[in-house]
């Protein structure tokens, strides 16, 4: 499906793939020591993180993801939401200083990223869709941009052609 025939965005979030004892460091580091040692689940430290970025204003948040090859819990930090126009992942990379600097602060040097569909049966964050149209305003002025540069990479060389 194309742009042209589809007009309402899909959400895509992307963000770091962690193991639950990944998400625990993040919340023994984030989370105020009370609420941390009140967790007794790793769905505790999730829903405690989500709560702790939703309290911050943040636009990050936590999702529970799936069970990776040795059937452990796994976890989605939602750094960014990115719009797919046909259903499938879009394509894209995480800001190289973002990774480093989560690596650097963590400890962590193993991160993945993923990119998964928003899950339909979640109420997404109130900051969700307008980042996610941001992000298209974004994309679009950089395409126009693009466009404009090979039009005038174009145009000069069939000037210099034409003048030579």
């Amino acid at each position: 499906m194309s742009n042209a025939t589809r007009s309402i965005p899909i959400p895509f979030v992307f963000g770091f793939y962690l193991t639950a004892p990944q998400m625990r460091i993040i919340a023994r580091e984030w989370l105020a020591p009370e609420i941390y040692a009140a967790c007794q689940t790793d769905r505790d430290y999730q829903r405690r993180l989500v709560d702790h970025c939703r309290a911050k204003s943040c636009k990050w948040t936590f999702l529970p993801d799936s069970q990776n090859e040795t059937g452990e819990e796994c976890y989605l930090w939602v750094t960014h939401v990115i719009p797919s126009w046909d259903g499938k992942n879009p394509r894209t990379t995480m800001p190289r200083k973002l990774w480093a600097n989560v690596e650097k602060m963590f400890g962590f040097n193993d991160l993945k990223v993923a990119c998964m569909m928003w899950p339909r049966h979640l109420s997404p964050p109130t900051w969700m869709m307008s980042t996610m149209l941001h992000n298209i305003k974004i994309g679009e002025r950089n395409r126009r941009q693009q466009d404009a540069q090979k039009e005038s990479g174009s145009t000069a060389v069939e000037t210099t052609q034409q003048t030579a």
